[in-house]
């Protein structure tokens, strides 16, 4: 669902109730809100216009499982460098690069190997080597999923957009998409 829909829907509902309930079904999502105004709902029967067959089907030249308390307190930190992140991936282990005025900032993690919880763990599923730059405002943005999953999945490719990927439980995960910066040098 684009995030101005969903913004719109829980504005409306706020006019009629303080609260908004949202619920998932087999069918589609239901927003519904109840106040002294009346009650108000709102059924989506489709709630994503991505292509899941093309998603499923996209192989990825790294994917990096970690904490996802690291990947937002990385991201929190480098921000206060520099405005874009160079993550590399690499057999070694992922790296994390930033730098401006006040100088740089590297944080590099390694697989780890015997940790006493999975989620702890750093895991890196790497085709060939990686090395791009993303806007550290919306990775920043993208973290504030952090509480609901105690992992992060980093899926990177050259030339296709950073997947983020927070796992829910059972219930399901919320992805978000973001397109490598473009080296303005090169051009």
């Amino acid at each position: 669902m684009p995030s101005g829909e969903f913004a719109r829907i829980c504005r409306d509902l706020s006019q009629i109730g303080d609260a908004v309930m949202i619920s998932c079904a087999k069918d589609g999502v239901k927003f519904s809100a109840s106040g002294e105004l009346g009650t108000g709902n709102v059924k989506l029967s489709q709630t994503s216009n991505v292509d899941k067959e093309e998603e499923a089907e996209q192989e990825y030249s790294c994917v990096v499982k970690m904490p996802s308390g690291e990947f937002a307190r990385i991201c929190r930190d480098l921000s206060q460098i520099g405005d874009a992140v160079m993550i590399s991936c690499a057999k070694d282990g992922v790296k994390f690069s930033a730098s401006g005025e006040l100088g740089t900032g590297n944080v590099k993690l390694s697989q780890t190997s015997n940790v006493d919880k999975e989620e702890e763990a750093v895991t890196i599923e790497m085709n060939e080597p990686v090395q791009l730059i993303f806007a550290l405002n919306y990775l920043n943005f993208f973290t504030k999923a952090t509480p609901l999953s105690k992992t992060v999945i980093l899926s990177m490719s050259p030339d296709v957009p950073l997947v983020v990927e927070y796992k829910i439980a059972d219930m399901g995960h919320v992805k978000y998409y973001l397109a490598p910066k473009i080296d303005e040098e090169a051009s």
